[in-house]
Parts: structure tokens; C-alpha cells; sequence
């Protein structure tokens, strides 16, 4: 995974860093954009925090064996919200706040399924997506 500067007018600028991470990872920009959070699906319970400036990488481990599937960072830039599954990565879905030292706090209900959510920037909302597998059934005959 690449991170590098991008400009409207002038297009692909300078690399900004660089992690090691498979295709099931999820990422998100720190609120001043100076650092990127990045979560595994199939790694070890941490989010891994890149710094523009010097390049180093910081890890967070949770408090929890978890299976990752979305990060955002909160307005505060020292937390995150995530949205984790059980161990074995299947349901219930859960949105948790994950403090720096790596304490996790759920935030909703567990859900059937989700895989986003987003703070607002007063850090007073969370969004999220979830799938409660309620729909209807329409059969098209003879059309």
C-alpha cells in the first residue's frame, strides 16, 4: 500500500510512505492528514498508524480478538471507531471506539452486518451502515 501526494493541477506528487498490506486491508486519513490509520481483515487485532513526516509506523493492539473491517479516525486524532466482527469474522457486526493504548468501548447493538462508519468533525455523530437482511421478494413473470 502506497501513499502519495495528489494535486488537481499538477496530478501524482511525492510518495508519502508505504506499508506492507494485503488486499483486505481499510484505511483512513487522520484528521490534518498527516497520518493514515490501516486495519487488516485477516491480520492480528491492531491498527497500524503511519506517519507522513518520518515514515514510522505505529501499532495499536485492541483489547480484543476481533476481526476488522473498517477505520475512521475520531476528531480528536488520537482514537479511532472501527467496525469489527467476531473472531472467526462473521456476525454480529459492532462499531467500537478504540482508545490509544488499545481499549475498545462498543458504541451500538451488535448488527446482522456492517462494514463502514465515519465520526462528524464535531466527534458528536457517528455514522454507520448496516444490513439487517429484511427485504422484500419480487417475482417477474411472463414479462
Amino acid at each position: 500500500m502506497v501513499f502519495t501526494r495528489f494535486d488537481l493541477r499538477h496530478g501524482r506528487g511525492r510518495k508519502m510512505g508505504s506499508l506492507e498490506e494485503g488486499v483486505n486491508s481499510f484505511w483512513d486519513l487522520s484528521p490534518d492528514g498527516t497520518q493514515a490509520a490501516v486495519v487488516e481483515a485477516d491480520s492480528v487485532p491492531r491498527i497500524r498508524v503511519l506517519s507522513f513526516g518520518d515514515h514510522a509506523v505505529h501499532e495499536v493492539r485492541l483489547d480484543q480478538k476481533i476481526v476488522l473491517a473498517g477505520v475512521s479516525w475520531a476528531p480528536d486524532a488520537r482514537s479511532w471507531y472501527v467496525v469489527s466482527a467476531g473472531p472467526e469474522g462473521v456476525g454480529p457486526w459492532c462499531v467500537l471506539r478504540v482508545m490509544p493504548d488499545g481499549r475498545t468501548t462498543a458504541l451500538i447493538p451488535r448488527q446482522a452486518w456492517m462494514y463502514s462508519c465515519e465520526a462528524s468533525p464535531d466527534g458528536r455523530y457517528v455514522t454507520y451502515t448496516s444490513n439487517t437482511g429484511e427485504a422484500s421478494l419480487w417475482l417477474l413473470d411472463d414479462f
